[in-house]
């Protein structure tokens, strides 16, 4: 199954800067509760240079947290992606969650999502791979996912 993400963001334009961070493990609900309250409280107060950013954030599947900015309302400078960062580096240790581990891919096959480190992804090559390197919306929705064999990460 390809999931449809067309319905996130429909009021950010596709070049909108996109962040996608993959938790080390399923969240619980209360996690995603907790997670929601802060990240709705980082987006409305998140500025660049003293500059509100027009931002949101969704989280998929109780594992990925994406956040986007309108780049055509005002681009995310380097000191503001650096407080995205460091946010959700205190929320992740508050909870005890890496967002941060980039040897571990988030892999699907049907209804099935699973964690997969990065040198046994060679064994999943019927699946799709989530993409946490895509950079904008237009990229998010049409290849999120990709098929294992088609992914950057399979071009070792």
């Amino acid at each position: 199954m390809q999931r449809n993400y067309n319905k996130l963001f429909i009021d950010f334009p596709d070049e909108s800067e996109v962040w996608v961070y993959s938790a080390d493990r399923f969240l619980i609900d209360q996690e995603v509760e907790l997670l929601s309250n802060q990240l709705t409280e980082f987006t409305q107060s998140w500025e660049t240079h003293g500059k509100p950013l027009k931002a949101d954030y969704a989280i998929l599947d109780n594992v990925f947290i994406l956040l986007v900015t309108d780049s055509l309302y005002h681009k995310a400078s380097g000191c503001s992606i650096d407080s995205s960062v460091r946010v959700l580096k205190k929320m992740g240790q508050e909870m005890g969650i890496n967002f941060f581990n980039r040897l571990q891919l988030v892999v699907q096959k049907n209804e099935t999502i699973k964690h997969v480190p990065y040198h046994e992804l060679e064994n999943y090559t019927e699946w799709s791979v989530a993409d946490t390197t895509i950079k904008t919306l237009a990229e998010f929705k049409t290849r999120f996912f990709t098929p294992v064999k088609e992914s950057e990460f399979s071009r070792k």
